[in-house]
C-alpha cells in the first residue's frame, strides 16, 4: 500500500469523534464504558501508525479526534450536558481528555524513540 494511502487510512479512523461519543454515551447511559473503548481505538490506532512508521499521523490524528469531537458539541445537543460533568463542563473535559491522549502519545513515542538501538 502506498504510503499516503496508509497515512490517509490512519486519519480517516481518527476522524471518528471519540471523546464525544465517549461522553455522549456516558450522559445517555450512565456507563464510563466506552472511555476505555475510545482508550483501544487510540491505542489501536497508535499501533497501526507505529508499525507503518507513521507517528505523526498519530499525533496530528490525535488533534483531528479532538477537533472533530468539539465541532460534535458546538453543533449538537451537548447544551444539557453541564450538568453532568461536574465540576468540569463538557467541553473543559473534553478539552482535558484530548490533552491525557496527546500525553499519552508524547510519552510513548518518546519511549519508542528511547527503545531504538
Amino acid at each position: 500500500m502506498k504510503k499516503w494511502a496508509v497515512r490517509f487510512s490512519l486519519l480517516l479512523g481518527y476522524t471518528v469523534p471519540y471523546l464525544y461519543l465517549s461522553m455522549y454515551i456516558d450522559l445517555t447511559y450512565g456507563t464510563p464504558l466506552f472511555y476505555a473503548a475510545a482508550l483501544i481505538g487510540y491505542v489501536i490506532l497508535y499501533l497501526l501508525a507505529g508499525k507503518t512508521h507513521n507517528r505523526p499521523a498519530a499525533l496530528i490524528g490525535t488533534v483531528w479526534t479532538a477537533v472533530s469531537s468539539y465541532c460534535f458539541m458546538q453543533y449538537g445537543w451537548t447544551q444539557d450536558w453541564e450538568w453532568y460533568f461536574k465540576p468540569l463542563t463538557a467541553t473543559q473535559l473534553l478539552i482535558a481528555l484530548s490533552a491525557a491522549a496527546l500525553f499519552i502519545q508524547l510519552l510513548a513515542i518518546r519511549a519508542a524513540e528511547k527503545k531504538k538501538p
